[in-house]
């Protein structure tokens, strides 16, 4: 917001008239508050704060200038030096006019986002801090200090100093470290706004203290949990005290509080919250910021320090959640789970066990080594221990459907047989395909891991997003033996998001949140990458990333079937630059883009011209890439940049050789095209900002050799993208239809922000790549993947068609395990804010996933490519013709109520192709 101060003053600029003025400004300030809301909020007390010191001037010299006018008007035969002063002081109020709208100019650009963006970061970890200490203060007050006291009680005493030592480490330095950069924030922000709080200085100061009393803190959190999980089983006194406590403080909070094992978790889950927020608020700092160079220091100490304490992190974690399991499933003969080192959480969910009388509840737990199967009472909902079967010697088998059940399979060992059935088919494919891994994988000698290798946890993303019941948490490469198809590769990496057996349809998101072990900045492969502004925006947006960590979530070792031609036989795009409406299609593929804004009749044009989003697709005999391109904003800067965009991905693929071996080729591929599009689309702009920006989707279906790890399929769509377009599959034999790009925006939450765009967005010209994001989608032959832009998909999501969570309980309760949720009926809410955001997303999900296909059912069977555009691009029309007609017949502004005008106003773009070979007819 310094940069507000850089404009020139009043006194330095030329006369200019302009049709804002200095008493209008507060109603605009009003009105850019109400269009850009929180984002804005501090840009414009700012901007307000700057207009006070002219207003008073202004005033004063307005009065001049009528008292000036009326002594012109009195006395005709005035001095030369009288009109030159009334000259001046009318020159001086049109250059302060003139300067007011310099400012709010400002307001609406995206560096004024960006600034209040900023401000927002740093007031939630102001915001933030304070609640993490007074959680501290609630663990130090009501647990650590009182069992300390009562050892000076001899009669009263629960645990020695040696155990509560062991239990809570040096919880009371943590607190006080706490304390003091809360205080210190607290205190740098009284004088805002006139002084932005230099957050990057306070963190350096506070660096000695935070590695010191957390380093030490953090590598033993994980004991610290075993020792309160062994003390609560073998100290009855010391169980009845938390018990006793966590009652007290429930009886004296609004809200549940927090148990003592998630309270000693707190220091290390606040550590990662420190590199997140800096990270975030040094990407949305100017370089030339004051407090740039020290925020940046700080950033990459307390990435050090954090990354320093993950493996105890990922340890405590897996310690926690097994504490958890034991804590929630009641028995006696409930094996005591923290006992084997080795042992790790894969997923659990729900699941039926079929016995000669009935099918019973259950609940499932998967380990790396076992299964855990409790038993669930009807009218409580509380889970039983029933029993525990070894992977080692297990065999898995499956069931056919029959008038007995349906979607079964059977767990036999030691002619002792289980049989369970799933929800969904595709969720018991998901639980074979795990638990059949696992069992592979005990036959592979584990090799021993070392502090190197680190978990990643991947906090939205589910093992099998899109057929399974249930996830995966937090569980990475060291968890696993180095032989188990759920590790997608050894070492200190793991993608945290391939299915191992994926069957055809499953559709697996890998993204791009995971915590990933410091290394050189860029990686070996930088040197592939012919952008210094794409590979600027990765340093700064993904600082703890290589380029081959984006790449390293696509299965390794899938070769492809090569290329039968090199040729390309069918190439298109679209639409034209003059087009409200734009078909092209083939006998495998069809695209279509339609405007779905009104018509302005004082304009004579329809409001959004031109369209700015684009569609393209190159095939060859055996290979399909497809791509569109939603130009953000409006105009034809965004029509440029978007037909830009497809040109050069387009031309990337083919003009090359396309030598591509196997996926992760591709996937290298696609990521050098998205940076290759960046820099078609500034080419040849004199300033950088003159070009527009645009979201882009590409990807590419290949032909590949079987493979156990995509369930033998022979075809598999790999997929790039940057911003908010989406990607379905739609399963010929089942009928149904799996989103490929979910929770590609889970890190956004102004609907506004597609989370990311390629052209000149942020410092210096650089790309957005916040949600820059790779998948893979195994297929089959004649399944059909569908592209498309937010003016489609936003039409089938249902808080913007007028539905609340509460709505959809049915939907949910028919639809168990199609989307991995982890949300009952019973929990839906009846406002969207109050659903946690990857709950939310994933109800969305399923939705617009059951709303396609329905879509689907209701076309010709089977259906062609264009039927499907057709019907999508209509549905969409059709969706938005009351909103359309409101503006139209009233031509003023659409009042917010979904369930009188559903959907959303937009350029609607959708490309459909089908798997398999390509055969023109």
């Amino acid at each position: 917001m310094e940069l507000l101060y850089q404009l020139p003053e009043p006194e330095d600029l030329d006369r200019d008239e302009c049709a804002a003025s200095l008493h209008g400004l507060r109603d605009e300030i009003k009105k850019l508050h109400d269009k850009y809301g929180s984002q804005a909020a501090a840009a414009l007390k700012e901007v307000e704060h700057i207009i006070k010191k002219y207003e008073n001037n202004t005033n004063e010299q307005e009065q001049q200038a009528r008292a000036e006018k009326h002594l012109l008007a009195k006395h005709k035969n005035v001095d030369q030096a009288t009109i030159v002063r009334a000259q001046n002081i009318v020159r001086a109020f049109l250059k302060r006019r003139r300067f007011t709208n310099i400012a709010t100019q400002f307001l609406s650009s995206p560096l004024a986002k960006e600034l209040g963006r900023r401000n927002d970061i740093w007031k939630d970890i102001l915001h933030t801090e304070r609640a993490y200490f007074q959680n501290l203060v609630l663990l130090y007050e009501t647990y650590f200090k009182p069992l300390k006291i009562r050892i000076l009680q001899s009669d009263h005493k629960i645990l020695t100093d040696r155990q509560i030592s062991k239990v809570f480490q040096n919880i009371e330095d943590i607190k006080n470290t706490a304390k003091a950069l809360w205080k210190k924030l607290e205190e740098a922000c009284k004088n805002w706004p006139e002084s932005t709080p230099r957050v990057g200085a306070i963190f350096l100061a506070m660096i000695p203290e935070i590695k010191s009393f957390y380093v030490p803190y953090c590598k033993g959190i994980s004991d610290a949990l075993k020792n309160l999980s062994k003390l609560k089983k073998k100290n009855h006194q010391f169980e009845q005290f938390l018990d006793r406590t966590e009652r007290d403080a429930a009886a004296n909070s609004n809200e549940a509080p927090l148990p003592v094992s998630a309270l000693l978790l707190l220091p290390i889950t606040r550590l990662g919250q420190y590199e997140n927020c800096l990270r975030d608020l040094m990407v949305l700092t100017p370089s030339e910021h004051v407090d740039y160079p020290t925020l940046a220091k700080a950033a990459r100490e307390i990435s050090n320090i954090f990354h320093e304490c993950v493996p105890s992190k990922v340890e405590a974690q897996k310690q926690q959640r097994l504490f958890n399991i034991t804590n929630n499933t009641r028995g006696p003969n409930l094996p005591h789970l923290l006992t084997k080192d080795a042992r790790s959480f894969v997923r659990e969910g729900p699941i039926l066990i079929m016995t000669e009388k009935r099918a019973r509840r259950s609940h499932l737990y998967l380990f790396t080594d076992s299964i855990i199967i409790a038993e669930v009472n009807e009218l409580t909902e509380d889970r039983s221990f029933d029993q525990m079967l070894s992977l080692q010697g297990l065999d898995i088998r499956d069931v056919l459907d029959s008038s007995e059940g349906q979607h079964r399979f059977a767990l036999t060992k030691e002619n002792r047989k289980v049989v369970f059935a799933a929800a969904t088919y595709e969720e018991k494919r998901s639980w074979m395909a795990d638990i059949a891994g696992l069992i592979t994988s005990q036959s592979v000698p584990r090799r021993p891991t070392g502090s190197a290798g680190l978990a990643i946890q991947n906090f939205s993303r589910t093992a099998a997003t899109n057929s399974g019941g249930a996830q995966y948490t937090g569980m990475g490469s060291d968890s696993l033996p180095p032989g188990s198809p759920l590790a997608s590769r050894s070492g200190d990496r793991d993608s945290g998001a391939m299915v191992p057996g994926a069957a055809p349809g499953t559709v697996v998101p890998a993204g791009s949140s995971a915590i990933l072990s410091p290394r050189t900045k860029k990686g070996k492969l930088s040197g592939l990458i012919q952008s210094e502004a794409f590979l600027r925006a990765l340093e700064r947006q993904h600082s703890n990333k290589q380029l081959e960590d984006f790449i390293d979530v696509i299965p390794a070792k899938i070769k492809l079937i090569k290329l039968s031609h090199k040729e390309c036989i069918v190439k298109f795009d679209g639409p034209l630059d003059s087009e409200y409406e734009s078909e092209k299609y083939t006998s495998f593929a069809s695209a279509r883009s339609l405007s779905t804004y009104p018509f302005i009749k004082k304009k004579n044009m329809r409001d959004g011209d031109p369209i700015a989003d684009h569609y393209g697709l190159a095939a060859w005999h055996n290979r399909i890439l497809a791509v569109v391109a939603d130009g953000c904003s409006l105009g034809a800067h965004a029509q440029q940049a978007a037909s830009r965009a497809v040109d050069t991905n387009l031309s990337d693929f083919t003009e090359s050789k396309n030598t591509q071996s196997d996926l992760r080729e591709v996937a290298m591929d696609l990521l050098k095209s998205l940076a290759h599009v960046h820099e078609t689309i500034i080419h040849g702009k004199k300033l950088v900002w003159d070009a527009g920006t645009t979201t882009l989707l590409t990807g590419l279906l290949v032909e590949v050799e079987p493979s156990p790890q995509l369930q033998n399929s022979n075809w598999c769509f790999v997929s790039a993208n940057v911003g908010d377009c989406k990607a379905f599959l739609w399963s010929k034999s089942s009928g149904q239809v799996s989103e490929i790009t979910q929770g590609s925006r889970l890190m956004v939450s102004d609907p506004s922000d597609p989370g990311g765009r390629l052209g000149p967005y942020v410092y210096q010209g650089a790309p957005d790549l916040r949600n820059l994001q790779f998948f893979y989608a195994p297929c089959a032959l004649d399944d059909m993947v569908v592209l498309c832009t937010d003016g489609v998909h936003e039409n089938l999501d249902p808080e913007l068609n007028g539905l609340l969570p509460k709505d959809l309980t049915q939907l949910v309760a028919n639809m168990q395990g199609r989307v991995n949720m982890n949300l009952r009926p019973d929990q839906l809410t009846s406002r969207w804010d109050q659903l946690d955001p990857i709950k939310a997303d994933a109800l969305k999900t399923l939705y617009r996933n059951t709303l396609l296909e329905k879509i689907f059912s209701e076309l010709e069977t089977p259906p062609d490519p264009r039927q499907v555009t057709k019907a999508l691009i209509n549905f969409c029309n059709k969706n938005t013709r009351s909103a359309r007609e409101y503006v139209e017949q009233n031509e003023k502004q659409l009042p917010v109520d979904h369930q009188l005008y559903p959907g959303k106003m937009d350029h609607a773009t959708c490309l459909v192709f089908q798997v398999g070979p390509v055969q023109i007819s």
